[in-house]
């Protein structure tokens, strides 16, 4: 999924729904602009190109005491999965997993990916 095709997304009956297709996990390749550190949780705002979309991930530390995604800093291209979130109309992502892309063709794979299942919910399959 697209930063844009993630603030497109509507709601409804608790469900979020994208082409009129139902979705709740994503995944959004894109670089981090910004990271902000609570007491509970950091903030990653990741831009695509289409847009800006606000990742979430618990403070959770392992016995190293590092935190979870150290490794992911601001101007850093990531693979970002998890869950959408809805919070007075902002749309969000509950990060699950995140890792560092270090081949700048993973981003066109994810884009061509995102052009090809819209283009299969919208116009059915190709046969």
């Amino acid at each position: 999924m697209t930063a844009k095709q993630l603030n497109s997304i509507s709601e409804e009956d608790g469900t979020h729904k994208l082409d009129e297709q139902e979705v709740s996990t994503v995944r959004i390749v894109g670089t981090i602009i910004s990271v902000e550190t609570h007491a509970t949780n950091i903030v990653y705002k990741i831009s695509d190109g289409t847009g800006i979309v606000e990742c979430k991930a618990f403070v959770d530390k392992d016995n190293s005491n590092t935190p979870k995604f150290a490794d992911c800093v601001e101007r850093s291209m990531v693979c970002c999965n998890g869950n959408i979130r809805s919070y007075e109309g902002n749309k969000s992502i509950m990060i699950y997993a995140m890792y560092l892309v270090t081949d700048w063709n993973k981003l066109t794979q994810h884009l061509l990916e995102c052009i090809h299942v819209h283009l299969k919910n919208t116009r059915g399959s190709v046969t």
